[in-house]
């Protein structure tokens, strides 16, 4: 089932090299499987400075030699990737995001593919993208110049340029919505692409339960606190984490199913109520009515005897007057 996760991580100095490591499955972690019996290392890309001899570890090396104490070497794109797609259809999408957001930045990628590391044992295949903020231009510049202060009035004699797209503190979170959103968009048409009916949503769970008033099921589903990302240290920690959290997803839908047979008990009680309430006023209308009819009858029968025995007087009163 494709889930949506996509988070934007910051690494600070002296930590680059060693996460660059970790998401290239190389030096110390060479041999890390997390339970699977193959390396879940299926895709590696880069676009890296001449000097970096097409080595990521290389560049980020340098970016914690050569950043300014406790800055920022690298932020990260980790991102989940639908596990119904072929690798190649996944790839489809990653290319998508970085040409969109790593046009001339330095970066590195690779996707993960873990068969059983999920919570529900399937595949649990995402993407990590390291990149600096540093940008490459046509300037020619020696690995320790690249890291230094960028100079606008001389470039050659400055660092390689900024990019503070997902830094600056007046945009950066626009900035992040708009990625966000984005990766939501090319991915449900990747999906719909090979004709799976599966989408993911960068809303909250609030936003996409009001989406799905019609789906009672779906809707009582959504309302529900959102789960905690569980990594591999976690997991370490706690190895029963994976059975609480099936069983809370199991206590879930089995409440979202018990909520909606409460709602459509509630639906016909009302509607019960709606047709005895309705019944009743009929039965008054009609008491009504027929009260209405009597009163008319009753009223209009003495006028007429009244007028009738006016009618009658006058007339004998004349003939009394003839007889004498």
């Amino acid at each position: 089932m494709a889930t949506y996760h996509f988070t934007l991580k910051s690494g600070k100095t002296m930590r680059a090299a060693a996460h660059c490591d970790y998401i290239y499955r190389q030096g110390k972690y060479k041999d890390i499987s997390h339970g699977d019996e193959e390396k879940d290392l299926v895709v590696t890309g880069h676009y890296l400075p001449n000097w970096a001899d097409k080595k990521p570890r290389n560049f980020f090396a340098m970016a914690d030699k050569c950043e300014r104490k406790n800055g920022v070497s690298y932020k990260e794109f980790e991102f989940a990737l639908p596990n119904e797609l072929t690798i190649k259809q996944n790839l489809e999408i990653v290319e998508q995001f970085l040409d969109k957001y790593m046009k001339n930045k330095c970066y590195c990628y690779a996707i993960h593919d873990k068969k059983n590391s999920s919570i529900e044992n399937k595949r649990n295949i995402h993407c990590h993208i390291m990149f600096s903020e540093r940008v490459i231009d046509k300037t020619r510049r020696s690995p320790e110049q690249f890291f230094k202060r960028y100079n606008s009035k001389n470039p050659e004699k400055g660092g390689a340029k900024k990019d503070r797209t997902f830094t600056d503190y007046k945009t950066r979170s626009e900035n992040l919505k708009e990625a966000r959103k984005f990766f939501e968009e090319i991915t449900n048409l990747t999906l719909k692409k090979y004709g799976f009916k599966e989408r993911v949503s960068c809303e909250t769970l609030k936003e996409q339960q009001k989406k799905e008033k019609d789906n009672i099921i779906k809707y009582f589903e959504l309302d529900r606190k959102p789960e905690t990302h569980i990594n591999y240290i976690i997991l370490r920690k706690n190895k029963n984490i994976k059975n609480n959290i099936v069983e809370r997803r199991k206590l879930i839908k089995n409440r979202a199913i018990k909520l909606m047979q409460k709602y459509f008990m509630d639906l016909n009680k009302n509607h019960e109520k709606n047709n005895e309430k309705t019944q009743e006023k009929e039965i008054k209308n009609n008491q009504e009515i027929k009260i209405n009819n009597t009163e008319n009858t009753i009223n209009n029968k003495p006028r007429k005897q009244k007028i009738f025995m006016k009618f009658n007087n006058k007339n004998n009163g004349k003939n009394n007057i003839r007889n004498r």
